[in-house]
């Protein structure tokens, strides 16, 4: 019987470690990317350079990841896919911003990795001296959907 009783607690556990990640992606935050082993979502390159990356959560709990804000670009305008929220790397600074909050920036001499020559910050000012240093100009999420 002891033996029995120790089996059920086995299984009691197991079964609650496995069912512990059912509870879904917090989509509010940005995906961990593994950069060097995650795919472009739009062009199936491997994302490496994470000055560029860009992701997206959908309707349907998945995340979308790109490697360059013109994939991100490309695949809003073909896809019909509801996005929640979405996010790009900021190019001056380690860390995520808000689509919605984002400031791009367009140079043809920005190498990124699709070729696109976009990049983000976080603020117009900080837009403006990266357009500067960059010979490129502030443009809008809506400008930018244009030029892809």
């Amino acid at each position: 019987m002891r033996g029995l009783k120790n089996w059920a607690f086995l299984a009691l556990c197991l079964g609650s470690f496995a069912t512990a990640g059912c509870g879904g992606q917090d989509l509010t935050k940005p995906p961990k990317m593994f950069y060097g082993r995650d795919g472009c979502a739009q062009c199936r390159m491997i994302i490496a350079d994470e000055r560029f990356a860009c992701a997206a959560a959908t309707a349907d709990r998945r995340f979308l990841k790109f490697d360059d804000i013109g994939c991100f670009a490309a695949h809003e305008k073909k896809s019909a896919e509801h996005v929640l929220r979405s996010w790009v790397r900021n190019a001056g600074a380690d860390e995520w911003i808000g689509k919605e909050e984002a400031r791009f920036v367009h140079s043809p001499n920005l190498v990124t990795p699709m070729g696109y020559g976009f990049a983000a910050t976080a603020t117009v000012d900080k837009a403006a001296r990266f357009a500067e240093e960059n010979a490129g100009r502030v443009i809008t999420w809506e400008e930018l959907l244009s030029l892809v």
